[in-house]
Parts: C-alpha cells; sequence; structure tokens
C-alpha cells in the first residue's frame, strides 16, 4: 500500500509529464524494464546492491524504453523514478503477465478465433451468422473425429506465399499450422518405418530362400510333367 502511495504523490507532483502517457505505454514501460533488469545492473557501479533499484537509467537502457514504449526520452527519467520499484519488485509478475501463451499451454486449452477484423464473425459470404450479426459461440476442441466426406461441389483455398498461423479447413473449423506440421511429420515418419520394415522383411525372404537353395542332402531331381 505504502508503494501505490508514493506512486500517486509521484503522478501528482509530476502530472505534466504523464498527462499524455496512456496506461498502455506505462504497462509496457514496467514491463520492458523488467525484462531489461539484468542489462541495468550490470552498468551500475559494484559498489551498488543489485537488491534495489538505482536511481538512474544507462543512456543506452533510457533510449531503448523511449523508443520501444513511444515515450519522449526526455520523460523516461520520470517514469523510472516513479515505476522503477515496480519494476524491480514486481518484474518476475509483468513477465509472466508478457508470456500469457506460455503460461497457459500447459494446463489450458487455447481458443481459436476466425484471422478476421472482426474476429468473433464467420468469414464465409451468404452465413447467417454473418447475415443476422451474430457472433461464434466458443468452441471446444475434441481429439475424436468423425467427420465424413460428402461427393459434389467444394472449396478449396491455395496459398501463394505464406501459409498463416491458423488455417480454416471446414466450415467454422479453425487449426492451428502446428498441429498440420506434426500430422505431416507422423504420417511421413509412419512411412518411412513401413518401409524400413517392408525392406527387412524383402531381405529375410530373400535370405530364406537363398539358404534353401544350398542346403545339404541329395540334389532334386527335375521332373518333367508328361500329357496325353
Amino acid at each position: 500500500m505504502s508503494e501505490l502511495k508514493n506512486l500517486l504523490a509521484q503522478l501528482k507532483a509530476q502530472s505534466d509529464v504523464f498527462h499524455g502517457l496512456t496506461i498502455g505505454k506505462i504497462i509496457q514501460f514496467v514491463a520492458c524494464a523488467a525484462r531489461l533488469k539484468d542489462d541495468i545492473i550490470l552498468t551500475q557501479p559494484a559498489n551498488i546492491s543489485a537488491s534495489q533499484a538505482p536511481d538512474h537509467l544507462p543512456p543506452s537502457i533510457k533510449h531503448f524504453l523511449g523508443q520501444a514504449c513511444d515515450i519522449p526520452e526526455n520523460y523516461t527519467d520520470a517514469c523510472w523514478n516513479a515505476f522503477k520499484d515496480t519494476v524491480w519488485n514486481e518484474g518476475m509478475v509483468m513477465d509472466w503477465a508478457s508470456n500469457w501463451e506460455h503460461c497457459i499451454q500447459p494446463v489450458a486449452s487455447r481458443t481459436l478465433y476466425p484471422p478476421a477484423a472482426h474476429r468473433h464473425m464467420c468469414m464465409k459470404a451468404g452465413c447467417n451468422r454473418t447475415a443476422k450479426g451474430l457472433t461464434l459461440k466458443k468452441a471446444e476442441a475434441f481429439t475424436q473425429c468423425n467427420e465424413g466426406v460428402n461427393e459434389g461441389v467444394y472449396e478449396r483455398t491455395y496459398y501463394d506465399e505464406k501459409i498463416p498461423d491458423i488455417v480454416q479447413i471446414s466450415e467454422h473449423r479453425f487449426i492451428e499450422r502446428k498441429v498440420i506440421d506434426l500430422w505431416i511429420t507422423l504420417m511421413l515418419v509412419s512411412w518411412f518405418v513401413c518401409a524400413v520394415v517392408l525392406a527387412q522383411l524383402d531381405g529375410a525372404g530373400n535370405v530364406i530362400l537363398g539358404n534353401n537353395d544350398h542346403r545339404e542332402g541329395p540334389p532334386l531331381k527335375k521332373v518333367r510333367a508328361q500329357f496325353s
């Protein structure tokens, strides 16, 4: 609570500096500065404790934060004085928030949305949901596939350049390209394994036949079939 009161006091004292800054820029400044914590420590004198935030930023770090966060460089000192304790003490929390995708991947599913400007609307022309202005419901992912293929006219999409990260495979169904690459890899591996097994079986058969031709015992007699 004392840290929040101190922050509010600094914001009031330098209201002209923070007048043009948005909450998003401030959060971005704190997140970027937290990632550069080791670089900031590296430039400090040896007698400065690393457990507390330094009073001043190195010129290179100050210039980078100003460019990355779209903040005037002469404002970065004021931002650092106001948020340095947050950067130093809450850096792990900000780093966790900036890596949201890596945080949820081991414990939760990820919802895919159509890669369109309005991400919750169907992109298909003439779709009833698009015509009525309704949004798509959240889709759940299942491992079981019970899809059937009907003969007839269907649409096929070709990508001239880079394949997008999310590909539409059917109506209202999207899939990540990483999953498609995994399917292709598994298919190629299975083909390779089958080819190796068949080659080994064919080689074993040739060895057995070769051994039979040279087995010990009397030679085989040739029998001529006669037909009346």
